[in-house]
């Protein structure tokens, strides 16, 4: 499954209300307290779910998700996914991640989101 860019998305207004359930300019809101708690929550731990000990964390060249709205987009368009197959069983998932169809850094999402709504 390829990765849709925000920079693809955002000049169609009615798409990114379709994908994302957020208007440009709620989602253009969100993108500052989003890319601190990001930041905050990837200083003190690993993608694996473990505290982070010894590298910092960086975003790296080759990153697909480089830009703090690419890394939004592609939460909020996941959270979307997620709703509408809720009863999708571990051993499906394993085999997307498995297939690639789904980034393995993923799974600790909800751990994330979990954060990322208690600090705001």
């Amino acid at each position: 499954m390829a990765h849709l860019p925000f920079t693809d998305v955002q000049d169609r207004p009615t798409e990114f209300l379709d994908v994302t359930s957020l208007t440009l300019d709620e989602f253009q809101q969100l993108v500052p307290p989003f890319e601190a708690a990001f930041q905050a929550h990837m200083a003190a731990w690993r993608l694996d779910g473990q505290p982070r000990t010894a590298r910092q964390f960086r975003v790296y060249k080759n990153c697909p998700l480089r830009a703090p709205e690419d890394r939004l987009f592609f939460i909020l368009t996941s959270l979307k996914i997620y709703q509408q197959f809720p009863l999708m069983t571990c051993e499906s998932y394993a085999t997307m991640v498995a297939d690639r169809s789904v980034s393995v850094s993923t799974i600790h999402f909800p751990v994330f989101c979990r954060d990322f709504l208690d600090s705001t």
